[in-house]
């Protein structure tokens, strides 16, 4: 087999990832031809009208999740790309939001055709993929990426045994990086920082802040949307950051003495490697994917929607900062597993995997 594929990536991005986080860096690091929706500023029509529409006409897209008409012509140009350049292989870098006629036109894209999945069968999508069978659509897949090992046994009903594989999602550990640690950082009182809002397990953070409610020797910080800090209004603890840029999140990361990240379900989790790239340790749940990220030598594992192992931990990490210390360079290293050039390495072997695929069922 040739040794450069041709690689068409069909990618999204959302507007909670940050300027060099996503799982769309990939589109770069493979150097693929890239088709990305395009976002025009001015419709006449608001979105959940047009939403309306679209299932109207083309009722396949309940199937897919978050899809709109951008989506539609970013699938149809993908499809003009991959015949005008000869592809060997299609990524779908969100499939369970990105493909709807793809799959139903298989026999029409004449290349291996990739997708990763980011949502685990919890999730009320998945729930909904599975209820409706639209989970057999999948097996037109060569190959299949899940963010976590705890996805592969599920996908692989869907897929096909063999065809599903776990790539680790990707840091950028170049722009998210520890600075020098100064023994003040560990001086004042204990720094519990939480980030993003993505299967978060609000209730517990919520019930942990208001324990510490009184205790002056730790505080809490929040890095997540508008509807977080109404959540937390009456809990003076705790301080909510919305709308801050890149640079200021990893001064927040920094700062830090703790990243907890309490989670109801999980695969992979882009606040968690960007807080180890910072060298700052997480606590967070033994649940989903998380076991694949962290591990006791970057931080710690609880078990779900346990609030008194949690407040305990925070009392031992309040007494004894060696425990945060002794995690740093652990978690940094744990971080250099997961850069960009190493995930990229692991990706190119699905692709060929994909391509021999296709081969054989053309044989």
């Amino acid at each position: 087999m040739q040794n450069n594929l041709q690689i068409v990536t069909l990618s999204k991005r959302w507007n909670h990832h940050t300027k060099s986080g996503g799982y769309d860096r990939l589109k770069e690091e493979i150097d693929s031809i890239n088709i990305h929706p395009i976002q025009k500023k001015n419709y006449f029509f608001s979105e959940d009208i047009r939403r309306k529409v679209l299932r109207r006409i083309m009722p396949s897209v309940q199937n897919a999740n978050r899809y709109s008409l951008k989506d539609l012509a970013a699938e149809i140009r993908a499809i003009i790309t991959i015949k005008k350049c000869n592809a060997d292989v299609l990524h779908a870098l969100y499939g369970e939001d990105q493909l709807n006629i793809l799959l139903k036109y298989r026999n029409r894209v004449h290349c291996a055709m990739v997708a990763t999945y980011h949502l685990p069968v919890e999730s009320y999508f998945m729930k909904h993929i599975v209820e409706n069978n639209v989970y057999k659509k999948l097996s037109v897949l060569d190959a299949v990426v899940v963010m976590s090992n705890s996805m592969i046994s599920d996908y692989e009903n869907w897929v096909g045994k063999g065809k599903v594989f776990f790539v680790p999602h990707g840091i950028d550990t170049d722009t998210f990086f520890p600075k020098k640690i100064k023994q003040t950082r560990f001086s004042h009182s204990l720094h519990v920082l939480t980030v993003g809002g993505h299967g978060r397990d609000w209730e517990t953070l919520r019930k942990i802040v208001h324990y510490f409610r009184n205790n002056n020797d730790v505080h809490f910080r929040a890095v997540s949307h508008p509807k977080v800090q109404e959540m937390f209004n009456n809990e003076p603890k705790m301080k909510v950051l919305t709308g801050i840029s890149e640079q200021e999140l990893i001064k927040e990361y920094r700062s830090a003495d703790v990243v907890f990240l309490p989670v109801s379900f999980a695969t992979a989790n882009n606040s968690l490697l960007e807080a180890l790239a910072c060298g700052t340790p997480v606590i967070s749940t033994d649940t989903g994917g998380i076991p694949d990220y962290l591990d006791s030598e970057s931080g710690w594992l609880l078990p779900p929607g346990d609030v008194r192992s949690a407040v305990h931990l925070i009392e031992n990490l309040i007494e004894q900062r060696d425990l945060i210390r002794n995690k740093c360079d652990d978690s940094r290293k744990k971080a250099l597993q997961y850069d960009w050039k190493e995930i990229t390495k692991q990706t190119k072997q699905v692709y060929r995997f994909a391509v021999n695929n296709r081969k054989k069922q053309k044989l």
